[in-house]
């Protein structure tokens, strides 16, 4: 039997515990470690690039100012802003 040690990353932490599967069916791992509500989940392999951590930390703040404008225009004009898109 070969143990394989994950590490988390966002902190690179080893407390790591199995959460579930998604819904591609690939397996879903938390860390006990990260600070937000009861800890992080991530995929050891995403389906989509877009959401994994090393391109998620690649975003501008360029982007990140975008965004809320995109935020605040879906707000006045009632609209849902997803990650997808605009609803």
């Amino acid at each position: 039997m070969i143990t394989q040690v994950l590490h988390c990353p966002y902190c690179e932490g080893i407390d790591i515990v199995k959460h579930g599967m998604s819904p591609e069916g690939k397996q879903r791992y938390r860390c006990r470690a990260c600070l937000e509500g009861r800890g992080r989940t991530f995929l050891l392999v995403y389906t989509y690039a877009g959401q994994s951590s090393e391109v998620k930390l690649r975003r501008t703040p360029l982007s990140r100012q975008f965004e809320t404008k995109i935020k605040i225009v879906c707000y006045k004009y009632e609209l849902k802003y997803t990650a997808a898109g605009v609803r």
